[in-house]
């Protein structure tokens, strides 16, 4: 009953907040996020986030391709969990596959990402800037129905504070950010803090780098 109260009050603060930001339209969205990867969003323990950023140092966008690079046999050697190690080989595979269908990653080599990477934080939410293959990898990440962690391992900074702002960007979908990211020049993300739980971002605001 808990989970499902803090689910709603997400929602409603996200509702009301956004309706101080008409610029904020997320009309472009034609994506669902799933059911779990709401769950997800409400269930994320620190466990996963170390688990996840396990993975972190072993996974990178090549920016010749666009795509996903996830080093198996690096990630085996270290030690992680097998089973965390093939669940992250599928889900990148998935976002491999639906970027190359898309047209939003190549692997002939000729693929180019243009624009910034990182977080700007402040007391009342941040900045995020994420360029043009980070935010096509963002969007396949959403659309194949990954989860906070892997989401978090894209994100310019480490910690819960990574977590905070991937579980806002579950609120978004994707086609907001393809749509933003159309000029292939990235995306800049605004988020707030949630006045009721300051452990969560809120995003209200996306538009191009350009």
């Amino acid at each position: 009953m808990k989970k499902i109260k803090k689910g709603f009050i997400v929602m409603m603060t996200a509702v009301l907040i956004l309706s101080f930001f008409p610029k904020a339209s997320f009309a472009q969205d034609q994506s669902e996020v799933t059911e779990n990867q709401i769950t997800d969003v409400l269930e994320f323990t620190d466990e996963q986030l170390k688990q996840g950023e396990k993975i972190a140092p072993f996974i990178n966008i090549d920016e010749s391709t666009g795509l996903f690079q996830f080093d198996v046999k690096a990630a085996t050697q270290s030690g992680i969990d097998m089973n965390l190690v093939k669940e992250n080989q599928e889900m990148y595979k998935k976002a491999n596959e639906y970027l190359l269908e898309n047209g939003l990653a190549s692997e002939n080599g000729t693929f180019a990402c243009s624009g910034s990477n990182y977080y700007d934080g402040g007391l009342l939410g941040g900045t995020l800037y994420l360029d043009s293959c980070t935010a096509n990898g963002l969007a396949a990440l959403l659309v194949v129905g990954a989860g906070v962690a892997q989401i978090a391992n894209l994100i310019p900074v480490y910690g819960t504070v990574a977590a905070a702002v991937a579980g806002g960007l579950l609120t978004i979908g994707s086609g907001v950010i393809l749509w933003n990211n159309r000029q292939g020049e990235g995306v800049i993300i605004k988020l707030v803090k949630n006045p009721i739980d300051w452990d969560e971002l809120i995003p209200y605001w996306v538009k191009s780098q350009a």
